[in-house]
């Protein structure tokens, strides 16, 4: 699975964890910013088994950790993604993402 990060700050190899053992996606793009005891983000995996794409927020407090809970992540199709018809993403800076997974789904 290959990991891009398109944000000001990485997600360490504990948090990348989960998604890296899961086995079913070709690619996951992240966006996350990392703050004094939070931090906020999104990402993005297409998933090669079935082809959807799978979203999450990263956002969270101290307790908890960007990836906690990436199995309960939204899933859209790839049309839909591409067609704007499922807004998948949160944030107004989240537009490095889309255009990342557009170069990877176009190819």
């Amino acid at each position: 699975m290959n990991v891009f990060s398109v944000g000001p700050d990485d997600l360490d190899d504990y948090e990348l964890k989960a998604v890296r053992e899961d086995g079913r996606f070709e690619w996951f793009i992240y966006w996350y910013e990392s703050g004094s005891w939070e931090g906020s983000g999104y990402a993005l995996a297409y998933n090669k088994e079935d082809g959807l794409l799978h979203h999450k927020s990263l956002s969270h407090c101290s307790c908890y950790g960007p990836m906690e809970d990436w199995a309960s992540c939204g899933e859209v199709t790839v049309d839909e993604f591409l067609n704007g018809t499922e807004s998948v993403f949160d944030y107004d800076c989240r537009d490095e993402i889309k255009i990342k997974a557009i170069e990877l789904l176009k190819g």
